[in-house]
């Protein structure tokens, strides 16, 4: 459903084809510190969307910057990572998502 599944069986099935010897080896190793890497990011958000009002901040400023929903799209699907632009992004979303609340009451 989220896609991911696709995004680790290509990552992985080639490393699966990739042979035997040295080169075959290290690209085995190069694809497992990728799903390392990968793994930790989407273990991150994953626990951070148990926050609503961090829901609220992604989908806030994936409506209004495009690099941001690419950022969320590639972090659920393929090999996206929780970058500093992203993290920024979310905060503005936050800030700009509570003085909406701070305007309305």
């Amino acid at each position: 459903m989220t896609g991911e599944g696709i995004y680790y069986a290509a990552l992985t099935r080639a490393a699966v084809d990739g042979g035997r010897g040295d080169v075959a080896a290290r690209y085995r190793g190069a694809v497992r510190a990728q799903l390392n890497t990968h793994l930790h990011h989407t273990w991150l958000a994953a626990r951070l969307t148990t926050r609503p009002a961090i829901v609220e901040a992604g989908i806030t400023s994936a409506a209004h910057d495009q690099r941001t929903f690419d950022d969320l799209v590639e972090l659920g699907l393929g090999g996206g990572r929780l970058t500093a632009r992203l993290a920024a992004s979310l905060a503005c979303g936050l800030v700009r998502n509570q003085l909406i609340r701070l305007k309305g009451h």
